[in-house]
């Protein structure tokens, strides 16, 4: 994902998962907030994964949450629509969270302080594929490494984003 958006040029870069969980209908409202906001991250409305997924990322949110005052709804959602500047300083910050990336990259835009919107995201079933990160005897090595890393994140606290 790095690479990705680093090689990008376009003032604005829009990421989404490929499985097809996102409704590409959601893209509308969120490109509508574009100038209001240097990132906006969706928050999956009814999402549509295993129980166990969700109560991972329950946890992980509440960790979150403790370390970073985290007042988004989805920190980890896909769905993310950001501007150039937000690109350039975020992106070279990364590589903490191998396996929770925008965990991660929320992170670093709550201690920037940058001006953060969120948009609903109608989570679907997954429509092809499946995960091959988050098997059952993984789960504990992931949750361990990015427990780790967000701690590595707050310990280098700075003031938090901006909430409109």
């Amino acid at each position: 994902m790095n690479a990705a958006l680093c090689v990008s040029t376009s003032p604005y870069v829009l990421a989404v998962d490929s499985d097809g969980q996102c409704d590409p209908k959601d893209f509308w409202p969120v490109w509508e907030l574009r100038e209001q906001f240097d990132l906006i991250i969706g928050w999956r409305v009814n999402r549509a994964d295993p129980l166990v997924r969700k109560m991972m990322s329950k946890s992980f949110h509440l960790l979150h949450r403790c370390l970073f005052g985290t007042w988004l709804h989805d920190p980890s959602c896909p769905y993310v629509l950001m501007n150039r500047s937000i690109i350039d300083t975020i992106v070279p910050k990364l590589g903490l969270l191998c396996e929770g990336y925008w965990w991660e990259f929320a992170a670093h835009a709550m201690k920037l302080g940058v001006k953060i919107g969120e948009v609903p995201d109608h989570h679907r079933l997954r429509a092809s594929g499946s995960t091959v990160v988050y098997k059952p005897t993984c789960i504990p090595g992931i949750a361990w490494r990015n427990g780790v890393g967000l701690l590595k994140i707050w310990l280098h606290r700075s003031p938090q984003s901006t909430r409109i």
